[in-house]
């Protein structure tokens, strides 16, 4: 018994490890590059030759800052602009000039840079700006900020193509940013991946030292003056498979998510079919259908079923050797069951009263997660 509920939990459990593996894979194709630039650390970006900059994640002191070449902004629907990013115009070396890439957060601390250069390059200052040590990647400039940025040196600044050319890089120094993506994403990317190989590992240990069979060890370890393995395996036997839950004579076995459980049937006082649809935003993410059972001393249990008509199966093979419990589901059923439980365990013998649980025997109940 114990041996095959821990193959079946096992069973169970390649879904998810499934899952976690193919989101794991995908983690690392998208952030694979940057998790090895973020162990590897950022280089010094002045030792580096020219084909070695590109896609390199660098620290650098930014010493000055000549001009402001592009800006993103979100537009609100009452006409409000927030600026999301800039782009300025820095020196790599005297005679190379390329784009320096910050967010909102860094707003501050470029914008002075960019006023005290100003101020020093116009003589207004003869101070030399703070400089500022940043770290980030050498990507290449975009369509769009490379549109701006072209038009920057050739309207602005005067240049001809072939000054461009010879005085300009296409790339752009894109604070905070490890690899095409920023720090924070990067974290939070490999937090994820680290709590789904947590996941793998912890399920896979559980399953295979039979871990997930530990809740009925539990019962029978606390009615061992009552029962017996042997007996249990028995019931368990000759009992009736509908989906993975064993319907016994005296006990019922069932999954609660990996965990093996069983209940005894005479304990049991009310079961009945439950579906809740899970929406986010109004749309449906997905459908759960379980078979709820509470026991005599009022404790829940659940098992979760792929098929609504498994459920009705189960709800009918207990009741049929069990006439004590209560089926099916209403909110007087549930009123009554809180409020006044010894009506409640006389329902199964007055007629009119069983039958109303009858014929109400699921729930639907709709969660928007909004």
């Amino acid at each position: 018994m114990l041996q095959s509920l821990k193959k079946q939990s096992i069973k169970q459990s390649r879904k998810i490890i499934g899952f976690s593996i193919g989101a794991m894979i995908l983690i690392l194709i998208l952030f694979g590059a940057s998790f090895i630039k973020s162990f590897k650390g950022p280089v010094d970006l002045n030792s580096l030759s020219p084909d070695e900059i590109p896609n390199a994640y660098v620290e650098y002191d930014v010493a000055l800052i000549y001009d402001v070449f592009a800006e993103e902004y979100t537009e609100y629907k009452d006409g409000r602009q927030e600026s999301t990013d800039m782009y300025y115009v820095i020196p790599l070396s005297q005679d190379k000039l390329f784009a320096l890439h910050v967010d909102k957060e860094n707003f501050y601390t470029a914008n002075k840079l960019y006023e005290d250069s100003y101020d020093y390059l116009t003589q207004a200052t003869v101070d030399f700006p703070t400089t500022w040590k940043v770290k980030g990647t050498i990507n290449k400039l975009e369509e769009k900020p490379l549109e701006y940025y072209n038009s920057y040196f050739l309207e602005a600044a005067g240049f001809t193509q072939e000054d461009i050319e010879a005085y300009t890089m296409p790339y752009v120094l894109e604070v905070n940013y490890i690899g095409k993506y920023d720090s924070f994403m990067i974290n939070i990317a490999f937090i994820v991946f680290i709590i789904l190989l947590a996941c793998v590992l912890i399920i896979l240990f559980q399953g295979l030292t039979g871990m997930f069979t530990n809740p009925i060890k539990k019962y029978i370890k606390k009615h061992k003056d009552s029962i017996t393995i042997e007996k249990m395996e028995a019931d368990y036997l000759n009992g009736k498979s509908v989906d993975n839950v064993k319907v016994g004579q005296i006990w019922t076995f069932f999954f609660n998510g990996l965990r093996a459980q069983v209940v005894k049937n005479d304990d049991l006082i009310w079961i009945y079919r439950q579906e809740r649809t899970h929406r986010f935003y109004g749309f449906k993410v997905y459908q759960m259908k379980s078979l709820m059972m509470f026991t005599k001393d009022k404790k829940k249990h659940i098992a979760a079923l792929k098929n609504a008509y498994d459920i009705d199966d189960i709800i009918e093979i207990i009741s049929q050797d069990h006439p004590h419990i209560v089926t099916g589901y209403s909110d007087e059923l549930a009123k009554c069951f809180k409020k006044d439980y010894e009506t409640f365990v006389k329902i199964p013998y007055s007629n009119e009263s069983n039958t109303v649980g009858n014929e109400e025997s699921a729930t639907t109940t709709e969660q928007e997660n909004n």
